[in-house]
């Protein structure tokens, strides 16, 4: 149990979070290429998810070092 909650879980999600913002930054940045409104549109809500995505990958890395101050701490 303390595995799934500790630091190493924790930056394994914002990695794998940091990860898919990257894939799709790559995607937006293809449907900015296009003038299509509608492609505008969805780069622009592509490039919101990722605003999302980098917050948790950031409330997760600082959990991580909360855990580890706590342990230092100990």
């Amino acid at each position: 149990m303390e595995k799934e909650h500790g630091p190493a879980h924790s930056r394994e999600i914002a990695m794998q979070a940091l990860a898919h913002v990257t894939e799709r930054l790559d995607h937006a940045i293809t449907l900015l290429a296009d003038t299509d409104v509608e492609q505008l549109q969805r780069a622009y809500e592509v490039t919101k998810e990722c605003t999302e995505q980098l917050a948790r990958s950031m409330w997760f890395l600082r959990r991580a070092a909360r855990v580890d101050e706590d342990a230092s701490a100990s």
